[in-house]
């Protein structure tokens, strides 16, 4: 098992005799003293599954079992950053007045075809943005929207599914909002 010390916690990496952390940041843990493969190893069996940095890209804030938070992949940190700027109207944010969609202008427009239209380009510019950023490429396919009305005697209620295809690194996903 290889080992990158500095994506290890502070706790463990200041447990690690200096000269080696000095030496090199990635090690097979193998050719590591018999005094720090064993503290690896228990800090490694402490780990639960869902924490370990492997793979991971951005995290959740929802609490996982272990109290922390949840990872992310890239994948899915893609996923939650398209909903997220779905959901962010532009001048809503506070640092850059500029950022959001015009998602709710949208939406009420009474062709879908222009609202699929418009909601796609702006959706493609965060795309290419997040492409940029990321260094693979994502394309948006298809965007479709349906409207959902929930009504009773008491209140009525409108809201909208957002069903988009994509390719995150050649990988085809459909992803569906509820908004």
């Amino acid at each position: 098992m290889i080992v990158k010390l500095s994506r290890l916690p502070k706790s463990v990496y200041d447990q690690i005799p200096y000269t080696i952390r000095l030496y090199k940041d990635e090690y097979e843990i193998s050719e590591l003293p018999d005094e720090v493969q064993y503290l690896l190893y228990n800090y490694f069996k402490t780990v639960p599954p869902d924490l370990k940095y492997d793979n991971v890209v951005d995290i959740k804030p929802d609490i996982s079992a272990y109290n922390d938070f949840k990872t992310l992949d890239l994948k899915q940190a893609i996923i939650n950053y398209l909903y997220n700027y779905i959901l962010t109207s532009v001048g809503s944010y506070p640092f850059d007045p500029t950022f959001g969609t015009n998602m709710k202008k949208y939406l009420q427009s009474k062709d879908t075809s222009i609202t699929e239209t418009l909601l796609s380009n702006e959706m493609n510019k965060i795309a290419s943005v997040l492409s940029n950023d990321y260094n693979i490429p994502i394309l948006i396919s298809n965007i479709q929207v349906k409207k959902l009305t929930t009504s009773s005697a008491a209140y009525s209620e409108l809201s909208y599914i957002l069903n988009i295809q994509l390719s995150i690194n050649s990988e085809s996903v459909s992803v569906e909002y509820k908004i």
